[in-house]
């Protein structure tokens, strides 16, 4: 850019010294003139022929200028497209990275906890659930009808009916509490199961192998239950990822089992709550 504005400047010197020069030799020995038009005479020469040459000079030097501006915002947006090209691929990179260590962290997991959640909830299905000191209101129901205030959870699990008839005279925190208890464990791997095959899909065929096997009957089956219960209360974020990552229903059909029971036993406790009873 120097180097042509230089080139320019010298180009403007040569004219203007032609000009001038060629004036001097056409009225050379002539006596330097006391008159005011011929002075006029002379600017105006020098006006039309320096003045227009420094003129296309500038012209030309803008020119440049306006030329080199142009590339320098053409090479700046070839940087800038660059730029987001490499962003956009660092982004992808460290989102497949995230993804590969969520993928790893679920195997591990999958590895290390879930033979301990599975054994904690086969044995809890066997074990009793018993009803606290201080849920007096659902004490004072079971007495009331005659139920045993401790029963092994399997039985609860079967037959929700007894606490659905006892649902309506109970407090809905005393009734979140003792049913709470009662899927305990089942929740606990519910969600375990939910958050490995949400972060590696591939693991649902592992959990539908132990979901679908089982002493007496599918494992499964329990947590359909628990499935039934999440509809009765309307957790529609939970349920559906029940229904997405491990097979399990939106709907259980009026068919009076223990799976509509449950639901029922939901539908109570969310109008409870939605009652502030």
């Amino acid at each position: 850019m120097k180097t042509v504005n230089v080139w320019i400047v010298i180009c403007v010197a040569i004219v203007s010294l032609m000009a001038i020069g060629f004036y001097a030799i056409n009225f050379w020995g002539s006596p330097i003139s006391d008159d005011t038009s011929a002075w006029a005479d002379f600017s105006t020469y020098v006006s039309g022929t320096v003045g227009v040459a420094a003129v296309v000079g500038t012209l030309m030097a803008f020119v440049i200028t306006l030329r080199q501006q142009q590339r320098l915002i053409d090479s700046q947006e070839e940087m800038l497209i660059e730029q987001r090209v490499q962003i956009s691929i660092m982004k992808k990179q460290g989102e497949e990275l995230k993804k590969k260590n969520k993928i790893d962290i679920a195997y591990s997991s999958t590895a290390a906890l879930f033979p301990d959640f599975c054994k904690n909830f086969e044995l809890s299905i066997e074990r009793g659930v018993s009803v606290f000191s201080k849920e007096r209101e659902l004490s004072v129901a079971f007495d009331e009808l005659g139920y045993s205030k401790s029963f092994v959870r399997s039985t609860m699990l079967n037959s929700p009916n007894k606490l659905l008839s006892v649902a309506h005279m109970v407090r809905v925190g005393e009734l979140e509490s003792y049913v709470g208890r009662v899927f305990e464990n089942i929740n606990r791997l519910y969600c375990f199961m939910v958050r490995q095959v949400e972060a590696a899909p591939e693991l649902k065929f592992y959990f539908e192998n132990y979901l679908f096997s089982g002493r007496g009957c599918d494992n499964i089956y329990y947590f359909h239950l628990y499935q039934s219960y999440l509809v009765g209360r309307g957790e529609k974020e939970l349920l559906e990822k029940g229904v997405k990552y491990l097979n399990l229903w939106h709907h259980y059909p009026d068919d009076q089992t223990a799976m509509f029971h449950w639901a029922e036993v939901g539908r109570v406790i969310q109008e409870k709550v939605a009652t502030n009873d």
